[in-house]
Order: structure tokens, then C-alpha cells, then sequence
């Protein structure tokens, strides 16, 4: 269950949900190459396993 932000003085809840101004960035999307240690052999030897 989602419960919705209730502003409340002094504890700096938002209680504007889902609103955003176009100075503010909320999220930063971020792709990294997916990696396994060892490197690409060391996957295939673990996937033959």
C-alpha cells in the first residue's frame, strides 16, 4: 500500500507528491554494463557449472 506524503511542520516531508520542478532533478538514470568478477570466462565457467 502507497501511502501519501502528509506535510507535517518540522520533519520536511513533501506533501506535493509527484509534483517536480524543472530546477530540481529528482532522479538520475544511471546504466552500468552488467559485470560478473573475473570477467566474461569466469561467467561461462559458472553458468557450465
Amino acid at each position: 500500500m502507497i501511502k501519501v506524503p502528509v506535510k507535517e511542520e518540522g520533519t520536511h516531508v513533501l506533501d506535493d507528491a509527484g509534483k517536480s520542478s524543472d530546477k530540481e532533478i529528482d532522479f538520475v538514470k544511471v546504466e552500468v554494463e552488467a559485470s560478473f568478477p573475473g570477467g566474461q570466462v569466469a561467467w561461462i565457467r559458472y553458468l557450465k557449472k
